[in-house]
């Protein structure tokens, strides 16, 4: 009864919200509503790029004979851009994109018209920014022809390049991917013109006479906000399975290459302000596509000392494990490949690798992901002592067809006696726009385990531009949270949740968009009792000034656990954001979160802005801040012991970064905390130089210290110098 109770109450707020905010939607006119003229529906989305016996020279004047030709072949050129948005009516600012391709490269010449160029935006400088802050184009490239997954590439009017690969029709991005390519811009008195060579080399396909590959072409006016895209998608950009296409009639060079990094590396590490110790280190780093579509990574020694360090995190749910991002290259290419309902395998786990490779392709409708590491635990990568385990990873998934495929996942971690494995099996299924079902049955084997350990998950979701939901069914073991390979924030329940979210677009009244947001769940332990439960309600406001505003209300129930000792504690919280220009590079937010936090009543405060100081120079600054007053003086603890605690806790963490790109190639980057959570100040500073083509040298020096002891005590200062240098054969 309680269980219908919450979905009750979960419904009907949901439901309010609709009602009240479809009446508002209603009465909002349609900024576009004048575009009469719209794509002909007899307009074909496929093109023959031009082949070229002369390389064209990248310099982003459109003077050599392959775009001569191009332009006097309709085949190669596609126009007619759309509004992303609206995807019949036609951008009225044009952009026209020529393709011609040789033995070794594809070509891309983008003519991207605009009436007032003062208006360009071009302020970043920093590769893979995110270049949604500028005006830029990209190409979208499938050259699996899977209609699931494609490589992206874009390019701002300064020829700031981002590059990434996107997966599953573009539920799932990879930011990270990266690979050498080559570009250039100019800006002129009609607009702006991109010239894009990618190489044949740094792209997986199957080696066919003639290549059907996906292809789209995406612009972005940032003054005008307007997002213009060569083949509708229905408004999701990197809806790989709505792509045109591209065919390449001749066979292309597709030899096998290697790719060698060696790095030296010197380090000075002072423990205390007497003691300190030095440390010389070398390794490297070798990338092999054997063949078009295997790729060999291997890795032996690395040194990650310049990846920035995790900021420090106020946990608000102390029942769940903080997640950190992965931010090592070695495992970042492929993590598209565990996003699955239960995660088994978590990279952050490993710790200091010792060496490591893995294979990573596809074959016909099936794609994998092999890799064997030697490494020891992320928690003690830092000790000396530490001792190293293996850790094999296998991963699979096979398209049925178009809509269905089926997947594979077994993580074997191993030392001497210890061993943890985990496997699972997963399946997926695509009903267009309707919904995508998910399907997960994971089994876990430790040798202390008297029996094998099994989880189950079962979820239908949509993502779209308005009516977007996500909803599902879990059974997770007991104790199957004690598996060291994968990522398991709960353990121990079986029940039901889901949320549902609608976007209205006004462009109206002041407004770009009003979105609803309601979130339950629902779950019992495999003892029969509550395990917890939540609710959660959300409306916003983005307006088209750049000002947005959220309401938030939740309640839950956790319980506290630990022996014979067992608490039901109810939970609930008003939270309250307003920001200006979150989508922009300069921004700023504030949020405020209060209510009643398991024994305490608890006041939460956020603030994080980001602006550019000048074209070169951007600072982040970001405070949090906890206070949580407890409800009662005295309260019986864990093995009925009398446990006080005091009146009122302060939380603070304060966070300072900076980024000054000096020019495309030299940078600087800061990093400052100061975290309540330990009483520690951290400081990391980095300069980094790309002196040439994929090689660096980076010069990073890392401080803590305990600042609410006397005399601020260091607990570890680290000077490191480590430079690298690409050779490509």
């Amino acid at each position: 009864m309680q269980f219908i109770e919450i979905m009750r109450e979960f419904f009907c707020l949901i439901s309010v919200f609709s009602v009240f905010f479809g009446s508002v939607y209603g009465s909002l006119t349609d900024r576009y509503d004048v575009r009469l003229n719209r794509i002909p529906s007899s307009y074909v989305y496929r093109i023959y790029p031009v082949y070229t016996p002369h390389k064209p020279t990248i310099d982003g004047y459109l003077d050599d004979s392959c775009w001569e030709m191009a332009k006097r072949t309709p085949s190669a050129i596609a126009d007619g851009f759309v509004y992303r948005d609206l995807g019949e009516f036609p951008a009225l600012e044009p952009t026209i994109v020529y393709t011609a391709y040789d033995d070794k490269f594809i070509y891309f010449a983008f003519e991207c018209y605009k009436e007032d160029v003062d208006e360009i935006v071009a302020d970043l400088l920093v590769r893979d920014s995110s270049l949604w802050y500028d005006d830029h184009i990209q190409v979208i490239i499938d050259t699996n022809c899977d209609r699931s997954s494609a490589y992206y590439f874009g390019v701002t009017p300064e020829n700031v390049q981002m590059d990434g690969y996107v997966a599953k029709d573009g539920e799932l991005e990879n930011e990270n991917w990266d690979c050498v390519w080559y570009s250039a811009t100019q800006i002129n008195d009609e607009g702006w013109v991109a010239e894009i060579a990618i190489p044949f080399r740094a792209l997986m396909f199957e080696m066919k006479e003639e290549k059907e590959w996906g292809i789209n072409f995406f612009r972005l006016d940032r003054k005008q906000g307007d997002q213009t895209i060569w083949r509708d998608t229905g408004g999701d950009l990197y809806n790989v399975s709505r792509y045109g296409t591209m065919i390449l009639k001749r066979n292309i060079d597709r030899s096998p290459t290697l790719d060698i990094q060696p790095y030296a590396s010197g380090e000075i590490d002072w423990k205390t302000e007497e003691e300190r110790g030095r440390e010389l280190g070398v390794g490297v780093d070798f990338q092999s596509r054997i063949i078009p579509t295997m790729t060999f990574s291997g890795t032996v020694n690395p040194d990650f000392a310049q990846i920035e360090a995790d900021p420090d995190e106020i946990n608000l749910d102390p029942s769940k494990e903080l997640y950190y991002p992965e931010k090592r290259p070695f495992f970042l290419n492929g993590q598209e490949h565990f996003d699955t309902p239960i995660q088994l395998f978590y990279s952050r786990r490993i710790g200091k690798i010792k060496w490591g490779g893995k294979f990573t392709g596809w074959m016909g409708g099936l794609s994998y992901y092999v890799m064997d590491v030697r490494a020891n635990e992320a928690r003690l990568m830092k000790r000396t002592d530490a001792p190293y385990y293996n850790f094999a990873v296998l991963r699979t998934a096979y398209d049925i067809r178009h809509d269905m495929a089926l997947g594979f996942t077994g993580v074997d971690r191993r030392r001497k006696n210890e061993r943890t494995t985990v496997m699972g099996v997963d399946t997926k299924y695509s009903a267009g726009d309707i919904a995508t079902f998910d399907f997960q049955v994971a089994v876990m084997d430790k040798p202390e385990f008297e029996n094998r350990l099994t989880s189950f998950s079962l979820s239908a979701y949509r993502y779209s531009s308005d009516l977007s939901f996500y909803t599902g069914y879990e059974d997770i073991a007991d104790r199957f949270g004690e598996c060291e390979t994968g990522y398991i924030p709960y353990d121990d329940i079986r029940g039901l949740w889901n949320w549902v979210e609608y976007d209205f677009w006004p462009y109206a009244k002041g407004m770009e968009m009003i979105y609803l947001y309601g979130y339950g769940d629902y779950y019992k332990d495999h003892k029969g009792r509550d395990a917890m439960w939540e609710q959660e309600g959300q409306v916003g406001v983005r307006f088209l000034n750049g000002i947005e505003l959220v309401y938030d209300f939740s309640r839950n129930m956790r319980v506290l656990e630990s022996g014979l000792y067992r608490e039901t504690l109810k939970n609930h919280y008003h939270y309250f954001l307003c920001g200006y220009n979150m989508l922009e590079w300069s921004s700023t937010y504030f949020d405020y979160t209060f209510g009643k936090h398991y024994r305490w009543d608890m006041d939460y405060i956020s603030m994080a802005s980001s602006f550019k100081v000048t074209s070169r120079l951007a600072i982040e600054l970001g405070v949090d801040y906890e206070r949580l007053k407890k409800r009662k003086e005295y309260y019986y603890g864990f093995e009925n012991e009398l446990v006080r605690y005091k009146p009122v806790e302060n939380i603070w963490i304060f966070i300072v970064k900076w980024n000054y790109q000096i020019t495309h190639d030299l940078f600087m980057r800061t990093f400052l905390q100061s975290s309540g959570l330990d009483n520690t100040w951290t400081v990391n500073a980095l300069i980094g130089y790309n002196y040439y083509k994929g090689s660096h040298i980076y010069l990073a020096y890392n401080e803590w210290r305990e600042y609410s002891a006397p005399g601020k005590p260091l607990l570890g200062r680290i000077l490191f110098l480590k430079g690298d240098f690409n050779i490509g054969l």
